[in-house]
């Protein structure tokens, strides 16, 4: 509390500099108490007014249609189709071995299939 006793007077009197310490470092609390009970107000007030305009565009979204379905069933089938979408296999499948077969021994030109007349 260095800065406290900066303010106190230039007195011999312990007891008086003591006394105008104590009720300075009281006023100090109190302001500080004071400033930070509006700041909490404000932060309050802020937070009470976002949250309800939060709450009224998730009510609005969800009222709205996106097409002719309401917006909970547009979002049930999308997750649905995203669902569907990772599981998908990507990696080529050989059906039917015997046609494999056949196509690996066919004559090609640039991955087509040619015969020996036209490869000539």
């Amino acid at each position: 509390m260095k800065e406290i006793e900066s303010y106190c007077p230039d007195t011999d009197d312990l007891e008086k500099k003591n006394m105008i310490k104590q009720y300075l470092e009281k006023y100090i609390l109190e302001y500080e108490a004071f400033c930070f009970e509006e700041a909490w107000k404000e932060l309050n007030h802020n937070l009470t007014s976002t949250i309800t305009t939060l709450v009224q565009g998730i009510e609005e979204t969800f009222s709205k249609k996106i097409g002719f379905l309401p917006f909970e069933c547009r979002r049930v089938k999308l997750l649905k189709y995203l669902e569907k979408k990772k599981r998908r296999i990507w990696r080529k499948k050989v059906s039917y071995d015997c046609r494999k077969k056949v196509a690996d021994g066919r004559l090609r030109i640039k991955g087509k299939f040619v015969t020996r007349e036209q490869a000539c």
